[in-house]
């Protein structure tokens, strides 16, 4: 082991976060097999957990979270030399706790008081005894804007005229959209499910040129076409083209979302999309909406925070970075609302149904009941 005993302790710890502690009843959270299981980033345990629309866990969200993670002997050692682990790999099964007595961390920048509400952070699911002073709370200047293509945007099929040669995709005309990896490609004589592996060569991104196909053959020059459609955007009426955002319009096929960039950053350019609609020249409304943040007084801005200020409907959160990194920038936010330049917050923290039961300062473990005492 690559690390030695330095320090005895004389009195041990009470335990380790996520142990459980008191002897009142435990309830897990209800759900059939295979329903409750780590994300793509893992889960770590003695931290509180959100299942969200994917069907997956993570140790962030919005609202209050779906339950804890226990100490049930989950997490796996994989870092090389590693002597201890508290993440749970990405894919394994979970148990996760809606009552009960168990031990967690007092991640915040206050010491805990017996009795206090327990605060969970919405962005990395660590406690805190305070919804104010935590380290995740934040106050900056911001607007939201709602993110709709001008009546400029269209949307096209991705064909082309290619040959395959191995996996080897020959490029010579495209007719309508643009190609991308991922796509998966249809055409006479082209082997059922073979997608788009990567560009690689081109004088401009989704053009002509070769790109490599996930599947050996030989295919002569035809008309292949590309799953999905293209999205061109020739300019926009406010916000910002994001992957993941759905798309409408009055003629818009619903359920269309965007998949990937193809040459354009949030503006104009071209959009891979899931459906192929034929759309010649509209509005088209992006989901969600886009906050630029102008100034920060304090905090850091994250994914999956609730934030608030004027005209910015309750709940609205922020889903990912656009040009911002936690201060000044843009920021992918859950509604489109219109809402000019003002004072804004994050609290960084919800308040959760589990009280604290002991004295723990910074970095100390907490005793974290779901029941009420007497």
């Amino acid at each position: 082991m690559s690390q030695f005993q330095s320090a005895v302790t004389i009195n041990p710890s009470i335990g380790v976060a996520g142990d459980k502690w008191g002897t009142n009843p435990r309830a897990t959270v209800l759900a059939g097999e295979g329903q409750l299981v780590a994300g793509p980033d893992g889960l770590y345990v003695g931290r509180f957990a959100w299942k969200h629309s994917d069907g997956l866990l993570y140790n962030t969200g919005t609202g209050a979270p779906t339950g804890f993670v226990g100490r049930e002997q989950q997490a796996l050692i994989t870092e090389f030399l590693a002597e201890t682990s508290m993440l749970i790999p990405p894919g394994q099964g979970v148990t996760l706790f809606s009552a009960g007595d168990f031990l967690m961390k007092n991640e915040g920048d206050e010491a805990a008081t017996e009795n206090a509400t327990l605060y969970v952070d919405s962005a990395t699911g660590s406690g805190a005894p305070g919804s104010t002073g935590t380290a995740m709370a934040a106050a900056f200047t911001g607007s939201v804007a709602a993110n709709v293509v001008a009546s400029t945007g269209s949307i096209s099929t991705n064909t082309c005229t290619a040959s395959i040669a191995d996996t080897t995709m020959t490029v010579t005309a495209i007719v309508t959209g643009a190609l991308a990896p991922g796509q998966t490609i249809t055409g006479t004589g082209v082997a059922a499910g073979t997608t788009i592996v990567s560009q690689l060569t081109g004088a401009t991104t989704g053009s002509t040129g070769t790109y490599e196909v996930s599947i050996d053959q030989t295919v002569a020059s035809t008309t292949i076409t590309g799953s999905g459609g293209c999205l061109t955007v020739v300019s926009m009426t406010s916000g910002t083209v994001v992957v993941g955002q759905s798309l409408t319009s009055s003629s818009a096929i619903a359920g269309s979302t965007v998949l990937a960039r193809v040459t354009g950053t949030g503006a104009a350019g071209k959009y891979w999309v899931s459906v192929a609609d034929t759309i010649s020249s509209e509005a088209i409304t992006l989901g969600g909406g886009t906050l630029t943040v102008t100034a920060v007084a304090s905090g850091t801005i994250l994914p999956n925070e609730v934030f608030a200020g004027s005209n910015v409907t309750s709940g609205s959160y922020i889903i990912s970075n656009i040009t911002g990194s936690g201060g000044t920038g843009t920021y992918y936010v859950s509604v489109g609302d219109t809402a000019s330049s003002t004072s804004m917050t994050i609290a960084g923290s919800v308040s959760t149904k589990w009280l604290i039961r002991n004295a723990a300062g910074v970095g100390e473990l907490m005793k974290i009941s779901s029941y009420a005492l007497g």
